[in-house]
């Protein structure tokens, strides 16, 4: 069954209610995990995402090709300014319990969880019950678990 843009059936379908705790693995932007958190006000939802990957510093210029004289090089351009840091899923997320908590709408709490996905839920929340689990949307993120290709 695909719900396309049509989150109302997918609610329906998944039965999230008031009160319930939910994770939903992979929140990535927090589309679903926003959606979760409306109709389970008075519960508390958890979106997960994989920890943020440490930014590398970019690599140096390389010299100007046929230099054979330093002196006579051109002067080199000055470096590029460096691109913002990339929009986390945890700043997604807490914009979305932002906006929702301006906009006076009844809805759980949402927060942000930072772990693998071969181990989605952090030690602290281990003994916590949750009601509804979901990973929607993503499977393609969860292609190289179990391999040492790309970690």
């Amino acid at each position: 069954m695909i719900f396309g843009a049509k989150p109302e059936p997918m609610l329906a379908f998944i039965g999230i209610r008031p009160g319930m705790v939910a994770l939903d693995v992979s929140a990535g932007g927090g589309y679903t995990t926003e959606l979760l958190a409306a109709p389970s006000a008075d519960g508390m939802v958890y979106g997960q995402s994989q920890p943020a990957r440490a930014q590398r510093a970019p690599p140096a210029p390389a010299a100007p090709e046929g230099v054979s004289h330093p002196a006579s090089a051109p002067e080199a351009a000055p470096p590029a300014p460096r691109p913002a840091a990339p929009r986390t899923s945890a700043m997604a997320l807490a914009e979305r319990e932002k906006n929702l908590r301006a906009a006076s709408v009844a809805a759980a709490p949402i927060v942000a969880v930072a772990q693998k996905f071969d181990d989605p839920v952090p030690a602290e929340l281990a003994t916590e019950r949750f009601d509804l689990v979901t990973l929607m949307f993503n499977y393609h993120d969860l292609g190289f678990l179990g391999t040492t290709a790309r970690r």
